[in-house]
């Protein structure tokens, strides 16, 4: 299979992080208006956490916490484990599946230079596959 790695997933895209202040309501306004599942949490250029679609029911609603004065640094999942911008597409898959989250910060330079989804992952694959199979962008 084709090696790609997860750059080729990433390239092209803003990556919106907000910081740990930022409410709960402010980043799903951002992740409903970006079309997003999840944010990276950072402080100044350092990762210190992802909020998740996830971490909004189960560390936010599923509590009663007040949207509108919850922190991120409150509710976000903290030290996410993340991938380098140079790792394979198959192996980000990997990881997403052993640690059994959707979400993925991507790193460069101790950088975070993006997020990948389970959803960008398996499109990759599947056209990988079907490339593989001689197709292209035919019938699948």
């Amino acid at each position: 299979m084709n090696e790609r790695s997860i750059a080729s997933l990433i390239e092209g895209r803003h990556v919106v992080m907000q910081p740990p202040s930022a409410t709960v309501r402010q980043a799903v306004l951002v992740m409903t208006e970006r079309g997003i599942g999840a944010v990276p949490v950072v402080e100044g250029r350092h990762l210190i956490g992802i909020f998740t679609e996830r971490d909004v029911l189960t560390r936010v609603l599923a509590v009663g916490r007040d949207v509108d004065r919850t922190a991120l640094a409150e509710v976000m999942t903290r030290r996410p484990e993340t991938v380098s911008v140079d790792c394979s597409i198959q192996e980000a898959l990997e990881v997403m599946t052993e640690g059994r989250f959707r979400h993925l910060p991507v790193m460069a330079d101790g950088t975070v230079v993006g997020v990948i989804s389970i959803r960008d992952v398996t499109a990759a694959l599947r056209m990988a596959g079907i490339e593989q199979i001689g197709g292209g962008a035919g019938k699948a």
